[in-house]
């Protein structure tokens, strides 16, 4: 057995169970919408959920492309970097080093990493600033599992950390994460629209000094529209490191 399975139990399952086809909400008919319209039905839509949640609205945020104009990363893009990150928060985890080497070299992942992702990898006892500085990757991970269709609820209010157990059960049991279609660009850019504001909200609150509003977790929140930002080519994959987390 390989010691992926010796550590994380034996992947038996070639279609993970996870992997749950037809998520997709049933679309109901309506008038087209212009682009402006999709916007602006998107942002009020974000803005009453948020009013209700008791957070901070900006109006100066600009709106995020409307789905007709969005480029999307392509499903394999997604699962290579969904693995990338699921594996540097199983090291930022404390994984031992040699059995997170096996499971690189099992997931053929070597070229999934950004270079500084890569680096804290082939590290075999990375510092404490690099574990605290990698340890939120499961939150970007699972808003990317998320747009694989392989969860069926959907990306909550950024209060809670994800189920780390169950990222990993996923990633081990899918093979190819990419087994799915990406969910559809407007409901992908409605939680990229949502997390846009969760974002500057903590990001707001950290420069005014004050707690974070509504309880939301910063790290959650700023990993997950990070993610949801480059999913929708907002910032390039040799940036990831740099517009992480950035004020």
């Amino acid at each position: 057995m390989s010691w992926f399975g010796r550590i994380l139990g034996k992947l038996t399952n070639p279609k993970s169970k996870y992997v749950t086809p037809g998520l997709e909400e049933k679309l109901k008919p309506s008038a087209p919408l212009t682009d402006s319209d999709e916007q602006k039905m998107r942002r009020r839509e974000s803005e009453i959920r948020l009013r209700g949640e008791g957070i901070p609205l900006n109006s100066d945020l600009p709106d995020v492309p409307a789905a007709s104009d969005v480029s999307l990363r392509s499903s394999r893009e997604v699962a290579d970097r969904a693995l990338a990150l699921t594996l540097v928060g199983m090291k930022a985890h404390g994984m031992d080093h040699e059995v997170m080497l096996e499971i690189v070299r099992e997931r053929a992942a070597e070229n999934c990493f950004t270079a500084d992702e890569h680096a804290f990898i082939m590290t075999p006892a990375p510092a404490p600033a690099d574990l605290e500085r990698f340890a939120s990757s499961f939150e970007a991970a699972w808003a990317l599992i998320w747009a694989l269709r392989l969860v069926r609820e959907p990306l909550s209010t950024p209060r809670d950390v994800c189920n780390f157990d169950r990222l990993i059960e996923i990633v081990r049991d899918t093979p190819d994460l990419s087994i799915y279609d990406l969910r559809r660009p407007c409901r992908i850019l409605d939680k990229l629209d949502l997390f846009l504001r969760y974002d500057w909200a903590v990001k707001q609150a950290a420069r005014n000094g004050i707690k974070p509003p509504s309880h939301l977790n910063p790290a959650v929140a700023m990993e997950r529209y990070h993610a949801l930002s480059w999913l929708t080519c907002q910032i390039d994959y040799e940036n990831w490191e740099d517009d992480a987390l950035a004020a």
